[in-house]
């Protein structure tokens, strides 16, 4: 008989087995802590940590920069008692590793120190000037040194290599601008001050019934007629551009002008989409036609940021420009100007700035298919600002609009707009129709406005933070092309109307959190007939290294738990795909993730925020909520509205939102408030939320109703009353007296 082994002997073994499984483990984990993956190259980080000091003392005589791995990412506290050694830490580059500043007489090594690599000059030079350096010709960069270091010790160091200091690369920042033959750009980058060197560029404007697509009307259509009331009253609006408003009767009146650009139809028609009276033509009312304009020179708007917030409490600017267009080696960059941009959201977190996506959507940036990767480098790719694409107001993204990703995989552009055929001021109090980008941000910025009067209003006149503005435009977006997040879209459409309810309902959260943390911020009650629930984090990152290949700094993750106690995690993007629907996963390269759940079960979702990485904490986040509820809602025409009849080029545009369904749609009008009814179309597709009218000429009435009838089900939704009218013509009378003028016009009828 055999007999049973005795259980004590079953420990040995399974210790054993145990070490057998983790020796492997280990083994990967001291891999990926062996190399340090940077912009262009890649670093070897030998385990040389504990003889760190005596490294130093033979080094250098001097402070010098380093590579500095540590074994665990260190807390505040312990980053306090480094700098008490000498030992600063200034900026993250991933795999736990910071680019630090380390005096020669550092007291001791730290335990937590695992590996240490003194800074080497390519690492900190901009790929984007690769071409250069082989260049005899000067070449004009901009530079970033370690704090403390003076102008005159930068002027001194470009004396010696043939260079010389043309000033601040930009107003107020701590950036210097300089030329210096190129081939000289590496024995600049040697200088142990020297922090980083990008290219230098001069900014460019992006050249190439919008109100309606993006909610507007809702907000701004009075409380009686159903809507918020909302004009931009008490907001003041920066605009960066090449020159100012003062050239048209829609808004010189509430232009303050720091533009010392003579006149160009770019800078008065990106004002008047933001903030245009519509005086002279009501078809070209802007998004916010009571703001207050404060008009500078393309980045004087956020560069001086602090001045215009203390004395004329700007609280959003717009920004239709970029550094370099039509180049694929600039495109997705990130550089000192982005670096710059994402510390001074950290520094007035109050004040968004917006930014037009670029217009160079329809070239080829390899590895990528035509059309992605695309996004102007510098500007629109730091992480605290917001990016806005172009659609038609068909919701058909424009060709041209630039997509991401840019060159780290983060999503951008993350919010559209209508760019395409825009109805906007120029010079002489008169109109154009333009396209692009640049005509999309300022509605981006105009609508900010209007989120920000209301949540002033319901908040004792207190301003809301730029992330929780961003936050509510992103998550309130209407989702357009591929489900979830795309890089053509963004998050989508910006829908007004469900940014507006969430500040209605206080639906979001705020919460700080450190390394390794795990927080709840809020738990949500979901009711019955929901179609979806929208859950959004998001957070303004530290700036990250330009060395660093890639640039999320502090790594927060959401979760959001149902009542049957299924997680539900973000929907993220393959960069390496970008024409790929997202897909539900950890998202470890982007300052803001979103969770949506379609048709949720009624009862209670819990949310929750870890902290994955966060080198440089405590890091202060946001979470919004929108809990959708099924339906179909005609947001345009509007309660009250008018419009006019035979008018191609503006014509009425039906615009609705419904939960998604396999259901086509029935629209309708009336002109005799419902007594009988004209069909437009019976089966528009069940996707669209767009449909194009214009009015025939005759119907003239002021009791006309819309109704939008989904197929099968017959769920259906009315709107009005409304009127359609021709428009009278307008002429001098023959008979004129002294001192009047007579005027007549035609009749309608």
């Amino acid at each position: 008989m055999r007999q049973a082994l005795p259980k004590p002997i079953l420990l040995p073994v399974i210790w054993l087995i145990a070490l057998l499984l983790a020796a492997p483990l280990a083994q990967a984990q001291e891999g990926h802590m062996q190399v340090l993956k940077l912009q262009g190259s890649s670093v070897s980080l030998p385990a040389n940590g504990a003889g760190f000091h005596e490294l130093v003392r033979q080094y250098a005589k001097e402070p010098s920069q380093w590579i500095l791995q540590f074994q665990k990412l260190p807390n505040r506290a312990e980053q306090e008692q480094l700098q008490n050694a000498g030992i600063r830490l200034l900026a993250y580059l991933g795999n736990q590793c910071y680019v630090a500043w380390v005096q020669p007489d550092i007291v001791s090594a730290t335990p937590l120190l695992r590996s240490a690599v003194p800074m080497e000059a390519a690492w900190k030079i901009s790929t984007t000037l690769a071409e250069s350096l082989r260049s005899t010709s000067p070449v004009s960069v901009v530079v970033s040194c370690v704090p403390g270091t003076t102008e005159q010790q930068l002027q001194q160091v470009l004396e010696g290599l043939d260079g010389k200091l043309d000033g601040r690369a930009l107003k107020n920042a701590g950036l210097y601008q300089c030329t210096l033959p190129g081939t000289k750009i590496q024995s600049l980058a040697a200088w142990q001050r020297l922090a980083a060197i990008s290219a230098a560029h001069e900014p460019v404007p992006l050249n190439l019934q919008s109100g309606r697509a993006t909610k507007a009307n809702v907000a701004q259509a009075s409380v009686a007629a159903g809507g918020y009331g909302l004009l931009g009253d008490s907001i003041a609006v920066g605009v960066g551009d090449n020159t100012s408003a003062l050239y048209h009767i829609d808004t010189r009146d509430r232009v303050t002008n720091f533009n010392f650009f003579p006149y160009s139809n770019h800078g008065q028609h990106t004002n008047g989409t933001a903030g245009g009276a519509g005086i002279v033509d009501p078809a070209a009312l802007g998004f916010a036609p009571h703001v207050s304009l404060l008009d500078h020179a393309y980045t004087n708007v956020w560069t001086q940021t602090r001045e215009m917030e203390s004395f004329y409490n700007m609280s959003v600017t717009n920004n239709s420009y970029a550094n370099v267009v039509g180049s694929c080696t600039a495109a997705g960059t990130y550089d000192l100007y982005s670096q710059y941009l994402d510390s001074v959201t950290l520094n007035y977190p109050n004040v968004l700035h917006v930014f037009a996506a670029g217009n160079d959507g329809n070239m080829t940036c390899s590895p990528y298919p035509a059309g992605f990767g695309t996004v102007c480098g510098g500007f629109q790719t730091s992480k605290n600002v917001l990016v806005v694409a172009n659609s038609a107001k068909n919701y058909v993204i424009a060709s041209g609009s630039s997509k991401g990703p840019v060159k780290d995989g983060r999503l951008r552009p993350e919010i559209s707009a209508i760019g395409s055929s825009v109805y906007s001021t120029i010079g002489n109090n008169s109109y154009l129709s333009a396209g692009g980008t640049s005509m999309a941000s300022p509605q981006v910025t105009g609508g900010t406005a209007l989120l920000q009067q209301h949540y002033k209003r319901l908040h004792s006149g207190t301003y809301p933070t730029a992330v929780l503005t961003k936050a509510l435009l992103m998550n309130g977006a209407l989702d357009l092309g591929n489900a979830g997040p795309d890089y053509k879209y963004g998050y989508g459409m910006m829908d007004l109307q469900r940014s507006l309810a969430m500040i209605d309902s206080a639906h979001w959260a705020t919460g700080s959190i450190s390394n390794g943390n795990n927080q709840t911020p809020v738990s949500i009650t979901v009711p019955a007939n929901t179609a979806q629930l929208k859950v959004m984090l998001v957070w303004a990152d530290p700036p990250a290294s330009t060395s660093a290949s890639t640039q999320l700094v502090n790594d927060l993750d959401l979760k959001v738990t149902d009542p049957a106690s299924t997680v539900h995690l973000p929907l993220v993007l393959t960069p390496s795909n970008p024409n790929a629907v997202a897909v539900a996963s950890a998202d470890h390269l982007n300052n803001s993730e979103q969770v949506v759940i379609s048709n949720p079960a009624s009862g209670s979702y819990s949310v929750g925020v870890s902290g994955y990485s966060v080198p440089f904490g405590p890091q202060s986040y946001v979470v919004v909520y929108d809990i959708v509820p099924k339906g179909i809602v005609i947001t345009s025409p509007f309660k009250d509205g008018a419009y006019k009849a035979n008018d191609a080029s503006n014509s009425l545009g039906i615009y609705w939102t419904a939960d998604a369904s396999s259901n086509t749609f029935t629209i309708e009008y009336s002109t005799n408030n419902g007594s009988t009814w004209t069909t437009l179309s019976g089966s528009v597709p069940a996707s669209d939320r767009y449909y194009n009218w214009t009015p025939s000429s005759g119907i003239n009435s002021a009791q006309c109703l819309l109704r939008i009838t989904r197929n099968v089900s017959l769920e259906t939704a009315t709107v009005g009353p409304f009127t359609i009218n021709d428009q009278p013509t307008l002429s001098l009378s023959s008979s004129q007296c002294p001192g009047y003028v007579n005027l007549q016009w035609t009749s309608v009828t």
